[in-house]
């Protein structure tokens, strides 16, 4: 599990750790023993006295899981030890910091995850014919979009649209660069591309979807004819509160919905927080080994942030319940959470204007369901309904996300990140109201192929967006 390709993925991100107040706990020798691992840990913050807290990473049965406070080595009961004894794969360190200096580490990292490009970027086409958002994009007095036609890209959690671009300009083969091919004809279609980078931990989707209405502001005479919008992950969240919230009366709206979290997703649950570190450290895991260190690196510092923050509850540092505490600390992870109190999505399903343009959104969904490989061990510690126990002494509460225990437990749809029936969802079923689900979607169901950060690597998501946005 632990290989080449993990060690270079744990080590490539220590200083964006350092950055969010962890510290690595020395650096282990290949040769050394659990034992000896655990004393140098021990050591540690015996020197460095008692306002540090350990967060170790550790290895059992093939499944990376976070464990908050010393890791015991050997045959150790698996309830005193949290996650179990296991092999100790990295340990860190860090100070008994209040939610609001954590919100504000948040927000520093998310800053640099930006790299100052927050707001609307232009796509341009650079001198070696490839298509980059290099432009900055600001509305003045001379911005006219009337008749004009405008795509936009939204991006989801802890990404960014140069991310979303690059993916869709490596996306085929080399003589077939389907996904270069469709930005090329997008662009001859419409006015401008523009993608919308914005923070998504320390902002709720309805705050950026307000901010992007600011952004895009424009006398009645001067608004475009239509504005396309394709938007990924907690991205299509932003764009419902964008249009069903802050939408232009006379500005025709269609988007395609890639994997979004229209009613929530489960692992963004309070009550999944610490389970959910841990599927994403997995998950982290396998992108480290197929798709390239940066994706896998944003993934391991968001089950970072959220391992944690999950330290308050768990720790019995904060008198505040769990709920409380995340809603402070991570509001846009919350604000998709598929939970019965998520207000902000009871909020849109009720009151949103959808009806005015269910006919003009589009679905693209995943049922995930990983080949058998050993990269892939971890998935059924978490959703695999005829594993409710990882190893004798461990509670299926700790592990099981994406399972409904009030049905069976029944196996919940996914695509490792979101639940597929959310990816449909415009209102959710209250008491005698049923639930809406968007008409028109494309399913890859089911595939061992298509999981939430590689949809734009598919040649079928083109099709499907080509025909439903008309581009030639």
């Amino acid at each position: 599990m632990t290989d080449e390709n993990t060690l270079l993925l744990l080590d490539g991100i220590d200083e964006s750790l350092n950055e969010l107040g962890l510290m690595t706990v020395g650096q282990f020798r290949s040769d050394d023993t659990e034992e000896e691992k655990y004393r140098r840990g021990r050591a540690f913050f015996r020197n460095r006295g008692g306002n540090m807290t350990p967060l170790v990473l550790c290895e059992r049965n093939g499944v990376l899981r976070w464990n908050i406070g010393h890791t015991p080595y050997g045959n150790t009961n698996t309830r005193r030890a949290g996650v179990g004894a296991g092999k100790i794969v990295k340990q860190y360190a860090f100070n008994h910091e209040g939610e609001n200096q954590i919100a504000s580490l948040v927000r520093k990292r998310e800053n640099k995850a930006l790299n100052e490009k927050e707001g609307l970027w232009k796509l341009k086409e650079n001198s070696e014919k490839i298509f980059e958002f290099s432009e900055k994009f600001e509305v003045d007095e001379t911005t006219d979009f009337s008749g004009k036609k405008i795509l936009l890209f939204i991006h989801g959690t802890f990404s960014h649209c140069d991310t979303t671009i690059d993916q869709i300009n490596r996306a085929g083969e080399t003589s077939n660069k389907f996904g270069q091919k469709f930005l090329k004809d997008a662009h001859k279609k419409y006015h401008a591309i523009l993608g919308y980078n914005h923070p998504t931990l320390s902002v709720s989707p309805l705050l950026n979807a307000f901010n992007l209405s600011a952004l895009l502001r424009l006398p009645a005479d001067r608004q475009p004819d239509q504005i396309d919008i394709i938007c990924h992950s907690r991205g299509g969240v932003v764009a419902r509160w964008f249009i069903e919230g802050f939408g232009v009366q006379n500005v025709k709206y269609k988007v395609i919905f890639v994997a979004c979290p229209l009613g929530g997703t489960t692992l963004a649950s309070p009550t999944h927080l610490r389970a959910g570190a841990d599927l994403l450290a997995n998950y982290a895991n396998v992108l480290s080994h197929s798709k390239g260190l940066p994706i896998a690196n944003e993934f391991f510092i968001l089950g970072t942030i959220i391992a944690k923050i999950s330290q308050f509850a768990f720790m019995g540092l904060s008198k505040s319940p769990i709920f409380d505490i995340a809603t402070a600390v991570i509001p846009g992870l919350i604000g998709q959470a598929r939970i019965g109190k998520n207000y902000e999505l009871q909020t849109l399903h009720k009151v949103g204007a959808w009806e005015n343009h269910q006919d003009r959104y589009y679905s693209i969904t995943s049922n995930f369901e990983p080949p058998e490989s050993d990269i892939w061990k971890f998935w059924k510690v978490f959703n695999d309904k005829s594993n409710y126990l990882m190893t004798i002494g461990d509670k299926a509460v700790d592990s099981l996300i994406f399972v409904n225990r009030k049905k069976g437990p029944k196996y919940i749809p996914n695509d490792v990140v979101v639940d597929t029936d959310s990816m449909t969802e415009l209102r959710c079923k209250s008491g005698n109201v049923p639930k809406v689900q968007i008409k028109h979607y494309y399913r890859f169901e089911p595939t061992n192929r298509v999981h939430h950060t590689n949809y734009f690597d598919q040649a079928q998501l083109y099709k499907q967006i080509r025909n439903w946005l008309k581009v030639p």
